[in-house]
């Protein structure tokens, strides 16, 4: 664990996270230390919203603000923890997987809702295809990949946070920043095929 610091505001900004995301950290608390001066400015118990997340400002008593992310393992709408190493992870596997197939995010939130066929995320096959989001509703739908034509029944459907796929299937988290009309397959962990509006598989060009 290594701690980063950003000296651009009035306040000195601490991000903690592992080694692996130095460079990310260091971003983060430069953007966050780039809100000074905001309406609200930055102390402690202010939140805010960056890629898929919310981060919080805990003070500390050096007088610094510590950036801390939901604890997406227990209740992320009422615990944080210092270790934004998760959130990190994924702000960058969504941006590395936009730049291979050359996208502008449709950004999602940690907590919206993901529509969920029942029992798709234990299998080693599954999509998602994503209908225009709303305010609470990412609109994404996670089906088995036997099942991409068909339409399920409502009794068959879930609806999960976002964040709760970081426990369980994280590799598609990755990739619910694409846009409204895209689709990704995925066979285990690996992208199979990343589908656009028009049908045509942008994984096979990468």
């Amino acid at each position: 664990m290594i701690t980063l610091t950003s000296d651009k505001a009035s306040k000195q900004i601490q991000v903690r996270c592992d080694e692996t995301r130095r460079e990310q950290g260091q971003w983060l608390a430069d953007t966050v230390a780039g809100f000074d001066g905001r309406e609200g400015g930055l102390g402690d118990g202010v939140t805010l919203e960056i890629g898929w997340t919310v981060f919080y400002l805990r003070g500390q008593p050096d007088g610094s603000l510590l950036v801390c992310e939901p604890d997406y393992q227990a209740d992320p709408y009422k615990i944080v923890r210092a270790d934004v190493t998760a959130s990190l992870t994924v702000m960058v596997a969504q941006i590395d997987l936009l730049r291979v197939v050359n996208l502008t995010p449709e950004a999602c939130r940690f907590d919206q809702r993901v529509i969920v066929r029942k029992g798709a995320l234990d299998e080693a096959r599954v999509f998602a295809r994503r209908q225009k989001p709303t305010k609470e509703d990412s609109g994404w739908y996670i089906g088995p990949a036997s099942g991409v034509a068909a339409t399920p029944k409502a009794e068959d459907l879930e609806a999960i946070p976002l964040y709760e796929l970081m426990n369980r299937r994280a590799h598609i988290l990755f990739a619910l920043a694409l846009p409204a009309d895209y689709m990704v397959i995925w066979n285990g962990t690996a992208i199979e095929a990343l589908v656009d509006p028009q049908g045509r598989n942008l994984w096979h060009a990468t």
